[in-house]
């Protein structure tokens, strides 16, 4: 379940200080923010409708959710910028991720089906993102109903391309981390 806590807007820029990896998310309304639950269960972040934080997001071995604006795809080196997100609140209280160096937002064509890949979008997708797998570990679920989650395609090819994957919440394979970037 998505922690929900409300932080004074002092306390922030102290937890980001000492925090580099966010640990249970949550996205919600709170006036004109949504906030970021710690694992911990203190807030790690308030995030205003006008402004997010960037990080990084990675998988078990190093991989990092990569984006040249249009394939999403897992890479361990390369371009810094193609592999920073920034998490924006949705609306609906969702949050979509923006590629920093593409300007893509992650997100899937058509109906969410398991296997359809992940790619970059011109328009922001919601996602929720659930905590998941080891600490700071998140899923990052297809907020409908058939618990689709970004996951790794199975598809043999290199580099390894993002897809949407049955949601399974006791695996930690299948959970993202999310690093602040400074």
């Amino acid at each position: 379940m998505v922690g929900r806590l409300v932080a004074k807007a002092s306390d922030v820029a102290d937890q980001l200080s000492r925090r580099h990896v966010l640990g249970t998310a949550g996205a919600a309304a709170a006036g004109s923010g949504a906030f970021l639950a710690a694992g911990t269960g203190q807030a790690a972040a308030v995030l205003s409708r006008h402004a997010g934080f960037v990080y990084s997001v990675g998988v078990a071995g190093g991989k990092l959710l990569t984006s040249d604006g249009r394939r999403v795809v897992l890479l361990s080196g390369g371009e810094v910028r193609t592999q920073q997100w920034e998490v924006l609140l949705m609306p609906d209280g969702t949050v979509s991720l923006r590629n920093v160096g593409g300007g893509g937002y992650l997100g899937y064509e058509g109906e969410p089906r398991a296997d359809l890949p992940v790619v970059g979008r011109p328009e922001p997708v919601g996602w929720e993102l659930r905590a998941g797998g080891e600490p700071g570990g998140y899923h990052v679920v297809v907020p409908r109903p058939g618990e689709l989650a970004l996951g790794v395609s199975e598809l043999l090819v290199y580099p390894p391309r993002g897809a949407l994957r049955p949601l399974m919440a006791g695996d930690g394979g299948q959970a993202w981390v999310f690093t602040l970037r400074e």
